[in-house]
């Protein structure tokens, strides 16, 4: 989480970088898997005493796979550094917080018939975060 206070009204800025490495899959024989992971940053208005913006980024996805089918980006994954950005309109002599955070979720099922698998495996780090 970052603070912020802006000094002038008008479109404000916030801005991340992201350093990331993930391995994901999902596999299923008969039934279903899913995979999800969201990348959100977010702006909290103290004064709106809300979030004035909330907007998802990259890293994301969402895949699934049903009867016979295996997706992913297994066994190598992926690593990178990424830059984003959200916009949202500041009020003068506010204070905001930027929150940069990740959700993700795994699925699979299985029953007499076979079975539906799924693995994540994330890792990322915020090395700065800015507004302007």
């Amino acid at each position: 989480m970052s603070r912020f206070l802006c000094t002038v009204s008008g479109l404000q800025r916030f801005a991340a970088v992201i350093d990331f490495s993930d391995d994901w899959w999902d596999s299923a024989s008969g039934y279903v898997a899913h995979n999800y992971v969201s990348t959100r940053l977010w702006v909290f208005g103290e004064s709106e005493n809300a979030w004035v913006v909330r907007t998802e980024v990259q890293p994301s996805w969402s895949d699934g796979a049903a009867y016979f089918e295996h997706h992913g980006n297994d066994p190598n994954g992926q690593t990178g550094e990424i830059s984003v950005e959200t916009f949202f309109q500041g009020q003068t002599n506010s204070w905001y917080q930027g929150w940069v955070w990740t959700d993700a979720q795994a699925y699979g099922n299985s029953g007499p018939f076979g079975f539906g698998a799924s693995s994540i495996k994330f890792n990322a780090s915020v090395p700065w975060m800015l507004f302007t």
